[in-house]
Formats: C-alpha cells, structure tokens, sequence
C-alpha cells in the first residue's frame, strides 16, 4: 500500500510540475529544455601532462571516483537529461525551477549572445585567490567566471553566477563535472563537482602541481522558447 501512494505522489508532483509549465508558457518569455545532454570526451591531466588513453582514464576513474559523477562512458556522446528546466524571463531577472527547486538571478548582458545570470541569494565566502590552486579554492576556479567576492571588514561575500548563450529562440547551458586529487607532502586531499554551471577555465592547468591529478568533463544542453 505503501509503495502505491508513493507512486501516486510522486505522480501527482510530476503532474502539477508539467501544468505549472504550460501556464507559464502562456507569457511567451519561458525557455524549456529539451531530453537531450550533450558532453564532451572525459579529458585527464597532471602536472605538465594530458593523459589521451582512455582505458587508463576509466581504470583511474573506477579506483576513485563515485560512478554516477560523469555522464556516459567517457566517449563524446548525446545521453538524456534526467529532469526538465525551465527559465521564466521577467524584464531583466530570470528565475530557473527544475523538480521541486526555484533560483532568482538578475541577467547581465555581456556580449550579443552571452548573458550573466547573477543569483539574488548573497552568501559568506571566503576571499578568492587565483595564484595558485588546491582542494579548496578548485570548486570556484574550475568555471571561466567566477563569482566576484565582495570583503567589507572581516567579512566577506558572494554571488554565484553562470554564463548562458543565447540565439534566437535556445538559451544552451554549459556544465562542468569534475574530480581533483592532490598527492603531496604538504597535503593529501580529494575533491568533486558535478553539474557546475560555466565554461571551463583552461588556465587552471598551467596551476596542476607534481602529485596532482584533474579529471574533467564538458556537457550542454538547450532550452527552447515555448
């Protein structure tokens, strides 16, 4: 019995979420995305190296990291999104729904096709520092922009921004899902991100260390006008 008002609930939410979608759509400023993710050949590097087998990048993959945290097997291929995501565009903010999560973000133009969503939400952060790389500031250099820190006596903040490319009636999305392990005599640590909104900062391999290894996938997908 149990099992069946589960799925009746569950049912239910998904139900509620299309109709919320399609009242939405009525207003002609709602993007939705399609099924379809495409990602990118699962690249791997160390200090000073780009490791181009594959069977040996699966084989470090299966050793160390959660099983789910890349898309597909490792090849360039199209796989299908897991759940829908809308974008309901309102003057110059934009809020983003998927499952039973909402987000406000202020858009910043930067060029003819790139625009900023900016979150609303201002969160504690810690300063950003781009001169070097580790465990603990690699989550927020692994993205081409990083959210600006703003530091007010001893305290300071953020907000997390993404870039979206919009033409016509698509707004494409870019992800990044990653892994980092340092091996070191100063530090021993591991750290992943999955789904991070941004194109990839390529400068951050110039920063890989003797003892590091970065494990990294590109991935993107469309939302249409309705």
């Amino acid at each position: 019995m149990k099992k069946v008002l589960l799925f009746a609930c569950i049912f239910s939410l998904f139900a509620c979420a299309k109709d919320e979608t399609k009242n939405e759509s009525s207003n002609g400023n709602v993007y939705v995305s399609n099924d379809t993710v495409n990602s990118s050949r699962i690249m791997m590097y160390t200090s000073g190296e780009q490791i181009e087998d594959l069977s040996t990048i699966r084989s470090f993959i299966s050793r160390n990291i959660h099983s789910d945290l890349f898309i597909g097997e490792g090849e360039e291929e199209k796989s299908q999104l897991r759940y829908k995501v809308s974008f309901i565009f309102d003057g110059n903010s934009v809020t983003e729904k998927y499952m039973n999560n909402t987000f406000v973000y202020d858009t910043i133009q930067k060029d003819n096709n790139i625009t900023l969503f900016v979150k609303r939400d201002t969160v504690l952060s810690l300063p950003l520092d781009t001169s070097r790389l580790d465990c603990f500031n690699i989550n927020r250099l692994i993205g081409a922009t990083p959210a600006p820190v703003t530091c007010k006596t001893d305290e300071c903040t953020s907000r997390e921004q993404f870039p979206v490319f919009i033409a016509g009636n698509k707004i494409t999305r870019q992800i990044i899902n990653y892994f980092f392990i340092r091996k070191s005599a100063t530090q021993n640590c591991d750290i992943y991100g999955n789904w991070r909104s941004d194109y990839f900062n390529y400068g951050i391999l110039s920063k890989l260390q003797p003892g590091d290894t970065l494990v990294f996938q590109t991935a993107s997908y469309s939302l249409y006008k309705q």
